[in-house]
């Protein structure tokens, strides 16, 4: 074991409700809200929980989303559905995610 506050297994998607899987590991939530609060995320992370239950019931129609992930991509320059792909996996995240960050209201 790492001399790490964290607890290094494989994956398992059994894991328990109060973990969650990052990097494949075992982080507690209190652990979690304390490195948010200790990196000074805390305040910005409230804030966009507040915004996305405050926009929850807010729906765009297909087209405005499309514009909105057209609009995203664009302002990285990822003119190809090739490049899209790279970034998204380099990014991490799936084109669902992108569209969920690209018709969230801007700050």
């Amino acid at each position: 074991m790492l001399n790490t506050p964290y607890e290094y297994k494989p994956y398992d998607s059994n894991q328990p409700s109060h973990c969650s899987v990052v990097c494949v590991c075992c982080i507690s939530v209190n652990d979690v809200l304390l490195r948010l609060s200790e990196y000074q995320l805390l305040p910005q992370f409230l804030t966009e929980s507040i915004i996305d239950r405050a926009i929850a019931p807010i729906t765009c129609t297909s087209e405005e989303t499309a514009a909105a992930v057209d609009q995203f991509f664009g302002d990285r320059h990822l003119a190809t559905e090739a490049d899209r792909q790279v970034w998204l996996e380099q990014a991490g995240i799936i084109l669902e995610h992108a569209q969920a960050i690209a018709t969230r209201p801007a700050e």
